[in-house]
């Protein structure tokens, strides 16, 4: 859960523009003006950029409700985990 946390958290930075993403889904589109038959198969595709948020509520990208979730179950986790054991 922590490391789904911390990934969230990268995840949303790059959202917010903190830091950089991996080039493959954040980096400069490149333009594909050549004629050939890989050219019209580009234009049919949208690709998901990972440094902008598909969607967002009350200003939180799902990435960063990923990291609100994620420590909260972290949290009741190590609740439950020090309950079990001092019940023992």
């Amino acid at each position: 859960m922590l490391v789904s946390a911390a990934l969230g958290a990268y995840h949303a930075g790059v959202e917010w523009r903190f830091w950089a993403g991996p080039t493959d889904c954040s980096g400069p589109v490149t333009d594909f003006t050549t004629k050939g038959p890989l050219l019209d198969q580009l234009q049919s595709i949208r690709v998901v950029r990972c440094d902008e948020a598909a969607w967002r509520f009350l200003g939180v990208s799902l990435a960063g409700f990923n990291v609100i979730v994620s420590l909260a179950l972290a949290a009741v986790a190590v609740f439950g985990f020090s309950a079990g054991n001092r019940a023992s």
